[in-house]
């Protein structure tokens, strides 16, 4: 599916893309921390369906990678720190520094701060509820924050004195989340 995707993608996008083995430290780390089952629903993710390092790409030219797939965005910086398109496999991670990426304050933190990954993951995870299809934010940031939760309740968090407040950031993306879809649900309705 990598392959497919990467090859509609031209030289100088290519090579601006890292996959696999290539991936930063901090992804391949991050990767590892995912879990096989959904934290919110309880089930087994399909093995087609699990993160990887073969299904994650990081994209450190937004305008190059946007020109080459075709993509029409006006301002690179409103692409987030991950991304899906379609829906689909792979989850492309944003690592160019010109957009304001986070994951690039997140990169320079790891050395000194490994709970990075752990917040990489809890993105990652995010990412792979659309990759499987969902493209309402509200179930993904319920998969985020219970993420985020288990690994502060297995201590994984321990002296990350910023680590409650970003629980609370993605708690409240989720209720902005929730309540927009609320709202659109209304709106069909009527």
């Amino acid at each position: 599916m990598i392959a497919m995707v990467l090859l509609g993608v031209g030289y100088s996008a290519i090579a601006q893309t890292k996959t696999g083995k290539e991936l930063s430290a901090l992804t391949r780390d991050a990767i590892k921390q995912i879990p096989n089952r959904d934290l919110v629903t309880g089930e087994i993710i399909p093995a087609e369906k699990l993160i990887t390092s073969d299904s994650v790409v990081e994209v450190s030219d937004m305008t190059a990678f946007c020109n080459q797939m075709g993509i029409l965005i006006e301002d690179r910086k409103k692409f987030g720190q991950a991304f899906t398109l379609s829906n689909n496999f792979p989850i492309f991670i944003n690592v160019d520094p010109t957009t304001g990426s986070e994951f690039v304050e997140y990169q320079k933190r790891y050395p000194q701060i490994p709970q990075m990954a752990l917040v990489v993951a809890a993105m990652l995870y995010h990412e792979q509820t659309h990759a499987r299809g969902e493209r309402d934010e509200g179930p993904a940031y319920a998969r985020e924050l219970a993420l985020l939760k288990l690994f502060e309740s297995n201590g994984k968090f321990a002296g990350a004195q910023w680590a409650s407040q970003y629980l609370v950031l993605v708690g409240q993306q989720l209720a902005t989340a929730q309540q927009a879809s609320d709202q659109l649900r209304v709106r069909m309705v009527r």
